[in-house]
């Protein structure tokens, strides 16, 4: 029992001995393990340290950048609010599941509204929409539910009643649906951001380009028809020394159907025979379209050119001016053509008639010269005529009646001396008075029927022609006057009567004195609307172109056509004489 005892005291102890062993080798493996995790606990925390620090570095950098990325952000959104304001555009926001909006002022503005005054969703703002743009911009709201994408210009009507032109763009944000696969991958718009602005100007100032393009295109066509028209050639060349435009009156002038762009201004020079106005031909470098194109201004040159679609040789007239642009560099030239062979045919003409005219003006001239002598000879004549005539009137005055009343001046005072003396006067005595006073009255009577008849102004013409026939023939008892009046007092103009009259009263003495013949025959008629005296006697005649006329002739013609009439004499030696008078009634 002792050793059993002892043998496990032992066991115990040595059990305890070795596990006091085993502690203390546990202990120092510990030890050394903790050791070395102490250490590379250490080294980590060292590592950890310094990677925090670093990390803690980045992240204060970050910190710093975020801060500085959201002050610029945040200057930016200022910014962007203020270039929003400053150029007037409107910004809206519209939540689609709430149909819930926010506008900015800009956007109130445009509507000619104050914040709050309207509720700011979509159907507020359709409700501003011109009537007549409103279901075109619904489409497009449509459409851009689909697209993501809304871009549309627009008419509004402002709260005010102003009509306002806007152009909106937007952006749809959406939300993927759990069966957007199943349904064809449709996306849900959630959100709609926007912004509208005001183009009203750029719409007028659009509408005004319109007008005034229209204006210009008008002014083309009217330009395009009135050069269409102009008879005249109208060629166009470019600086490639090619026609790229001719009118239709240049196109049938050579032939052409169209302008063809692309002919060439020496091809088609050279294909002409083309001449200058003296006759000589015209080198192909001297066409003023090539001239133009070198600056030279060309007014009205003319030059002759046969073409092929005519044959024959024309007269043009050639006005050529260079094009220039606005910085005043040459792009081609313009040239007028025109057709001047009629004008040259009748510039002919006209100067030949011209020629002729001149002639007929130095033959009139000669005639007048011819004419102002005979009217000087005629004046001189006319002046010794009525001296003569003076002289004539005086003898007879002197010897007829002025010797008659001298007689009974003498007679009377001698009565008067008898009676002064107591002695008798008988009748007789006074009857011869009496007689001598006829005598004179009747030879004044007759002195004033040779100045002027006054039975002209009492009975008339034809009773005056047949009273002066009846002393003409009493003066001369061997004449015939045969006498043919076919008119009535009536058909004559008063202002002609004493024409008349003096011609019949000159012809008749004429012929008394020169005319050594028995026989006139005399005619007044009338025949369409014409009135006619003809005198015609069997004289001996004259000859009309050579003879010297004298005072009787030149006074009738003067007579005559003074009166608006026409005079003629025809006359031949041994052939009479026919005095002719005529007038229009």
């Amino acid at each position: 029992m002792v050793l059993r005892s002892e043998y496990s005291y032992f066991a115990l102890l040595a059990a305890t001995a070795f596990l006091m062993f085993g502690v203390v080798v546990l202990s120092l493996i510990y030890l050394r393990a903790r050791h070395r995790q102490t250490k590379e606990l250490e080294k980590a925390n060292e590592a950890l340290d310094g990677r925090v620090r670093e990390r803690t570095q980045s992240l204060s950098e970050e910190i710093i950048e975020r801060k500085r990325a959201e002050e610029a952000l945040r200057e930016s959104e200022e910014r962007l609010q203020l270039t929003l304001q400053a150029s007037e555009v409107g910004t809206f926001e519209v939540d689609l599941t709430t149909g819930v909006g926010r506008w900015n002022a800009i956007e109130y503005k445009l509507l000619g509204l104050k914040p709050g005054d309207a509720p700011s969703g979509p159907e507020t703002f359709f409700h501003y929409v011109h009537p007549q743009d409103v279901a075109e911009l619904r489409v497009r709201w449509e459409e851009a539910t689909r697209t993501g994408r809304l871009d549309a210009e627009f008419r509004v009507i402002r709260a005010d009643g102003q009509e306002r032109w806007l152009a909106g763009k937007g952006q749809f944000l959406f939300a993927e649906t759990a069966d957007a696969a199943s349904a064809g991958g449709k996306r849900s718009p959630l959100q709609f951001l926007g912004v509208n602005f005001d183009i009203t100007g750029r719409k007028r100032a659009e509408e005004e380009r319109k007008r005034f393009q229209d204006a210009i295109q008008e002014e083309r066509d009217r330009l395009s028809a009135l050069v269409n028209s102009i008879p005249d050639e109208i060629w166009f060349a470019d600086t490639q020394k090619k026609f790229t435009l001719a009118n239709p009156s240049a196109l049938r002038e050579f032939g052409f159907d169209t302008a063809g762009n692309g002919i060439e201004v020496e091809e088609l020079a050279r294909n002409l025979e083309t001449f200058r106005p003296d006759g000589s031909p015209r080198p192909v470098e001297e066409t003023p379209p090539l001239r133009s194109l070198q600056g030279e201004v060309i007014r009205n040159e003319e030059e002759i050119i046969r073409t092929p679609a005519r044959g024959e040789l024309r007269h043009r007239q050639i006005s050529s001016t260079p094009v220039k642009n606005a910085a005043g560099a040459i792009i081609g030239s313009v040239s007028v053509v025109r057709d001047i062979t009629e004008l040259k045919r009748m510039e002919g003409e006209l100067r030949k008639s011209r020629d002729e005219l001149e002639l007929r003006v130095q033959a009139r001239t000669e005639e007048l010269a011819k004419s102002q002598i005979r009217l000087q000879n005629l004046s001189s004549q006319l002046l010794l005529a009525q001296e003569k005539e003076r002289k004539r009137v005086a003898v007879e005055l002197h010897d007829g009646l002025l010797s008659e009343l001298a007689a009974t001046k003498y007679l009377l005072e001698g009565k008067l001396m008898l009676l002064d003396k107591g002695k008798p006067v008988t009748p007789e005595e006074l009857r011869r008075v009496a007689d001598i006073l006829g005598g004179a009255m009747k030879e004044a009577r007759r002195l004033m029927n040779n100045l002027h008849p006054s039975m002209l102004d009492e009975l008339g013409l034809i009773a005056t022609m047949g009273w002066l026939c009846t002393e003409y023939l009493k003066a001369y008892p061997h004449f015939t006057v045969q006498k043919q009046i076919t008119i009535v007092e009536e058909d004559i103009a008063v202002e002609i009567k004493v024409v008349i009259y003096r011609v019949l009263q000159e012809a008749l003495n004429n012929f008394a004195r020169h005319g050594k013949g028995d026989r006139v025959d005399l005619s007044l008629s009338r025949s369409n609307g014409v009135l006619a005296l003809t005198i015609r006697d069997n004289g001996q005649g004259f000859d009309v172109e050579t003879a010297q006329k004298g005072v009787g002739l030149e006074s009738m013609r003067e007579r005559v056509e003074f009166s608006g009439g026409k005079f003629q004499i025809e006359s031949g030696i041994g052939q009479g004489t026919t005095i002719r008078a005529i007038w229009s009634i």
